[in-house]
């Protein structure tokens, strides 16, 4: 863990960036949005970071840019004015902007559905994941074993991408391959061949994938061990998983 980390923050254009949105869960209320998050990011201390700010379905261009003199740890703002891929066309989109940059560093893919920071050096526990050993290619904060979005929930482990941790030569390494999830804007689909997808490549490129929720990983092939290989993790109070 060196140097400065990037971090692409994807928004929906149709929300209020300030908005407070129920996340639809009865045992918590997330009061956040873009600018909770980014007040959160500057008032806790953390290694350096620098974010790009995606918005999706914008209306208006430069619509945002005020947040730049407030916020200074934000690059860049990229308007998008389709929501086709939903979160993962933005991903792209801001990796597509670094590549330009010739960033090589580590990144951070997280959506306004995050609640928090919550803690100083909050990056820290998906670094220290990440650069646990040399085969871990794709870090978060809650995983799934199954696609529980398709008929029969096969088995498919992924880590669920609202907050992901990877490095830039792994991610634009799976994006080169193709990822079909970007091509529709339809939420399962871009579940499936999306967020799944991009573990499931991952993982088929040797790397082992990890999750902070119950100091979970796996490797292609490895025993399904995890809660008598059964059941999944589920929503408890007190630990929403959209926390960071």
């Amino acid at each position: 863990m060196n140097g400065m980390i990037k971090v692409i923050l994807i928004d929906w254009g149709k929300n209020n960036i300030k908005s407070e949105r129920n996340m639809g869960f009865d045992w918590f209320y997330n009061k956040q949005g873009v600018y909770s998050i980014l007040k959160n990011m500057r008032q806790r201390k953390s290694q350096p970071f620098e974010l790009i700010l995606v918005i999706n379905d914008a209306s208006l261009e430069n619509e945002y840019d005020y947040l730049q003199d407030e916020f200074k740890f934000i690059e860049t703002i990229i308007y998008r004015s389709s929501n086709m891929g939903l979160d993962w066309g933005g991903y792209n989109e801001g990796v597509q902007y670094l590549k330009k940059q010739s960033y090589e560093g580590d990144l951070i893919l997280m959506n306004s559905g995050c609640i928090g920071p919550t803690t100083n050096d909050w990056i820290d526990p998906y670094a220290k994941l990440f650069n646990s050993d040399d085969n871990v290619g794709l870090v978060g904060t809650t995983y799934c074993g199954y696609a529980i979005c398709l008929e029969g929930q096969p088995f498919r482990p992924h880590i669920q991408s609202y907050f992901l941790y990877s490095s830039m030569s792994i991610v634009t390494s799976i994006l080169s391959d193709g990822l079909r999830g970007l091509y529709t804007d339809e939420k399962s689909s871009v579940i499936e061949k999306a967020e799944i997808e991009f573990s499931q490549k991952v993982l088929k490129k040797g790397y082992c994938i990890k999750a902070k929720l119950d100091n979970f990983h796996y490797s292609l092939g490895d025993p399904w061990v995890f809660f008598n290989k059964k059941m999944e993790p589920k929503l408890q109070p007190g630990f929403p998983p959209f926390y960071i």
